[in-house]
């Protein structure tokens, strides 16, 4: 893993967490094009945490699905925002965020309901990550379902 801001692990309801503070990202040396990618979120302070995938080699180019304390869900790119739907966020709370991507189909669910479903072409595979904006956040249960497809000779 490579990153910024990692404050280490700790204990919360009975499972370590990872925590991050200000403006952090880091990311695996693990790929994916189609996958499933999920993981616990919880903002202490501060604005928003999330889940970044299919970044490029010197992550200048991906995608984030984040939680935001204004009250919504976004799926982002650099200087872009894709898709913004309304969602009641607080602090001191766990959040399940699921990122399911097949091609260009990007659907982002919060708490097992679809919150995004989008298409942009912008970023075809690349690597998973974690990151907060102005915050201080938890991540837990961070997993990557990478999906292959089989071909028949």
């Amino acid at each position: 893993m490579c990153g910024q801001g990692l404050q280490g692990q700790r204990k919360y309801d009975g499972a370590f967490m990872w925590g991050f503070t200000g403006d952090s990202f880091v990311f695996s040396e693990t790929q994916g094009s189609d996958f499933e990618y999920e993981a616990d979120l919880m903002i202490e302070t501060g604005q928003a945490a999330m889940l970044a995938f299919r970044a490029d080699q010197n992550l200048s180019n991906k995608y984030f699905a984040n939680i935001d304390m204004s009250g919504v869900v976004k799926l982002i790119k650099p200087r872009t925002e894709i898709c913004v739907a309304k969602a009641d966020i607080k602090r001191g709370v766990k959040y399940h965020m699921k990122v399911c991507a097949n091609g260009s189909n990007i659907k982002v669910y919060l708490d097992g309901e679809l919150k995004i479903d989008a298409d942009d072409d912008s970023n075809r595979s690349g690597y998973f990550g974690v990151g907060v904006f102005n915050a201080k956040a938890l991540f837990q249960n961070v997993n990557a379902d990478i999906k292959f497809i089989d071909f028949i000779l």
